[in-house]
């Protein structure tokens, strides 16, 4: 994937953190990043206004501690395609992100699927006014009917998307 200037990834990686008041230009050309079991927190209070393609793939025994950067979230404007691997759903309230078109949202075996994971997925959801592919996958015998139903019919009846 790596090979211009508008295309980046990251597999393994511990990217460090650095002061908001630096700017980085690659924030502001950036159209596609790919992120594997590396370290997003370095993105946290900062706006990437080109990227349009966000993948995060981080096993949960690879998790982050957020609870730092409190209130921050990672600006994503022009982000039209989100695809989130094995990432905690508290993930979710640290994107902004409006504009998604795609989500792909591929839950671990290994996070139970209650209802503090429905209701932040529900938030999140129905704050992507132009979402027209939404992919989800849960393994089997989590008890998802109430997300079912939701994504089949809370959606249409809110008038959702």
């Amino acid at each position: 994937m790596p090979g211009t200037n508008q295309e980046a990834g990251n597999s393994n990686g511990s990217i460090p953190e650095y002061s908001l008041n630096l700017d980085f230009p690659l924030t502001h050309t950036l159209q596609r990043l790919e992120l594997c079991i590396s370290t997003s927190s370095w993105m946290l209070g900062r706006s990437f206004k080109a990227l349009r393609e966000f993948r995060v793939d981080q096993p949960p025994d690879k998790s982050e501690n957020y609870s730092r950067h409190e209130g921050l979230q990672v600006s994503l404007p022009a982000c039209t395609t989100l695809e989130l691997f094995h990432c905690l759903i508290k993930y979710l309230h640290l994107l902004s992100c409006s504009n998604v078109q795609i989500l792909c949202w591929y839950q671990s075996p290994s996070q139970p699927f209650d209802l503090a994971v429905f209701n932040s997925l529900h938030d999140f959801l129905f704050k992507l006014s132009c979402l027209k592919n939404l992919y989800l996958s849960f393994p089997l015998g989590l008890g998802i009917d109430s997300l079912i139903d939701f994504v089949i019919c809370g959606a249409s009846e809110h008038r959702a998307w």
